[in-house]
Formats: C-alpha cells, sequence, structure tokens
C-alpha cells in the first residue's frame, strides 16, 4: 500500500548501506561515518515483530564493523558481512556475538587457511550456489571463495565467448542463485558466474543510464545485488 509500517534511526551520521530480512528479523549495516558513536560502522538486528510507537524492538547492535558499503547475507541464522577496512570476513550470531571468518586483517592478496588468507577491502559477500561463501575483493578486483573448512581461494573466471572480456575492475555487489552467482563491475557491468564454471556479460557494457535488452543497458557503478 506504500503505508510506512516502521522506522529505525540506527546513525545519526552514517549511511544504511545494507538490509537484510530473515523472518521477522530485520539486519540493517552502516558505513563508517557514525559520528555518534565512538567506534566507526555498525551493524544491528531488529526486530520486526515487535514494534512499539512505530519503531522495532532493536535485538542487539555490533559497533566497530568497518562494513564500509557492503552487501550482507544470512544462511542458518548466522549473518556474514564483509568487515571491508579491517580485511576480514565476519560472522555475527543470533545473540550478537562476532567472529572472524577470513582473514588476517592486514590489506593484501593471499589464498590458503582462513586465518592467513589476506584481502583488500572486501565490499561484499553471499552464499555460494554449493555452500560456502563468496566474496567481492574490491581492491584485489577479483572474487574469492571461502569453503566451509573456511579456506580461501580464488575464482578463476573463464570468459563463454572469446569476445567478452570478464575481468573485474571493483567488483561490490556479489548474490548467487541456482543458476550461478552474479557480481558488480565499476565499469557498469554485471556478470554472471555460469553453473559449467565459464563467466559471461550479463547486462551493461559501460557506465551511464540505459534501459534495454541485456548489453543495451547502462549502469552507473552498480553496487548491490539481490
Amino acid at each position: 500500500t506504500g503505508k510506512k509500517v516502521w522506522s529505525f534511526n540506527g546513525s545519526k551520521h552514517g549511511m544504511s548501506s545494507s538490509v537484510v530480512v530473515h523472518g521477522d528479523k530485520v539486519f540493517a549495516t552502516w558505513d563508517l561515518d557514525n559520528f555518534d558513536s565512538t567506534k566507526l560502522g555498525r551493524v544491528v538486528c531488529l526486530d520486526g515483530a515487535n514494534v512499539v510507537n512505530g519503531a522495532p524492538k532493536e535485538v542487539w547492535r555490533v559497533d566497530g564493523v568497518e562494513a564500509g558499503f557492503p552487501t550482507a547475507t544470512i544462511y542458518d541464522g548466522t549473518l556474514y558481512v564483509a568487515d571491508a577496512y579491517n580485511n576480514r570476513i565476519r560472522a555475527i550470531g543470533t545473540s550478537g556475538t562476532v567472529w572472524t571468518v577470513a582473514g588476517d586483517g592486514l590489506a593484501g592478496y593471499q589464498d590458503g587457511p582462513g586465518a592467513s588468507a589476506r584481502f583488500d577491502v572486501p565490499c561484499g559477500v553471499a552464499i555460494g550456489p554449493k555452500g560456502g561463501l563468496l566474496v567481492a575483493d574490491t581492491a584485489n578486483n577479483a572474487v574469492r571463495a571461502i569453503a566451509r573448512d573456511r579456506t580461501v581461494s580464488t575464482v578463476e573466471l573463464a570468459a563463454a565467448s572469446t569476445l567478452e572480456d570478464v575481468s573485474l575492475v571493483r567488483p561490490i555487489g556479489i548474490a548467487a542463485g541456482p543458476h550461478g552467482a552474479f557480481v558488480t563491475d565499476r565499469r557498469g557491468r554485471i556478470l554472471q558466474m555460469l553453473e559449467n564454471g565459464r563467466t559471461r556479460v550479463l547486462a551493461g557494457t559501460s557506465n551511464g543510464f540505459e534501459d534495454g535488452a541485456g548489453l543495451d543497458a547502462r549502469f552507473n557503478n552498480p553496487t548491490g545485488l539481490a
């Protein structure tokens, strides 16, 4: 109907950059500009079924997660967040407890065990089609995979066509479904990683604004996918 059901002001100045809905729970991340907090970056869990005076009950709040402009995802009740400027992938449990899934905190590029792996400003995270996590490792211009045992590897992007350039520039948004995964590219493109291991440009060829069929469409630095 377009009628406002409730609202929540999570930060005086920070920009809400990601919202994930899971049942009655709503998870929201704010960027670094939380001037009302001594710690930068914020993630909150709200109970959408418990609304008083137009505001939902805050279940928990975590400050100091330097999430930048991330996409978050949830699996089995656990929220996964790309902690961009801490160069880590973090998990937040149902009680608000935070732990590190992968990344040693130093900016860099290194595959291997989660505790020693390195990312460089990771901004997006999604549950992979076959389980595990996929990460848009923004400053490394790469998609990284985190297996269930927390081993980190790089996803090789092989073009579905010899005419296509599927190299990434500053990927931020990432999402996955039964037909593969999708990732944004700073050059105004949405790429699809197919189940057969190939990658194609699904939509967009350069920055701009234009509706239309696939490659005729234009985006301007797309960052979010769902």
